[in-house]
């Protein structure tokens, strides 16, 4: 009978309902932030970076060979290869396939 009182699911004709929610959500947004979205940020990781780099994220020794090996995957279909399915960009998710 409580928690029915307190969310207001008790009805009685001589009971007042209240005026405070049981599940009241307290998240409100900071004043004076503003929030940048990761869509919007510029890339971490594009054409260009460091042989170490690539080798040590994807196992390919170079940049090269990894371009060579989704150009053979992808039959050497350009818009296959720049194909997006996120926010990401194309570089950035082949790079994150082979991570």
């Amino acid at each position: 009978p409580a928690v029915k009182r307190q969310s207001g699911l008790l009805h009685h004709p001589n009971h007042e309902t209240p005026t405070r929610h049981l599940f009241k959500c307290k998240h409100q947004k900071p004043k004076g932030k503003i929030r940048q979205r990761c869509a919007n940020k510029p890339p971490c990781v594009f054409p260009g970076t460091s042989d170490p780099q690539v080798k040590s994220r994807t196992g390919f020794p170079n940049e090269r060979s990894m371009f060579s090996y989704i150009i053979v995957v992808c039959n050497g279909d350009v818009d296959l290869i720049q194909k997006r399915c996120s926010s990401l960009t194309w570089y950035k998710e082949w790079f994150l396939f082979f991570e």
